[in-house]
């Protein structure tokens, strides 16, 4: 299974998709998508200085796994980083 957006122009960076680790949610291939997951947010957070707490708390794709204990772990953490930005620069979509 391959993602159009990773693979177009023979790139093999699936490892940072959203839309592959969604669709992995979608099919119940928890551990896929966590790996992925995890990955993509790591560097939405440290390469672009987002944090992804509104999507995990709130994308659809990713209601089967929030009770995964690695999941949750994620989510302090960006929901800190996610209250920083708010404090720093008001009530902003990051």
């Amino acid at each position: 299974m391959e993602c159009p957006k990773c693979h177009a122009g023979n790139r093999d960076d699936s490892r940072f998709c959203s839309h592959c680790a969604f669709l992995y949610c979608y099919l119940g291939l928890n551990e896929q998508a966590m790996g992925l997951l995890k990955s993509y947010f790591d560097q939405e957070r440290l390469i672009r200085m987002r944090s992804a707490c509104l999507q995990l708390k709130n994308n659809i794709f990713l209601k089967d796994i929030r009770n995964d204990p690695r999941f949750q772990k994620m989510m302090p953490e960006h929901k800190a980083l996610y209250d920083e930005y708010v404090k720093k620069y008001g009530d902003i979509d990051i």
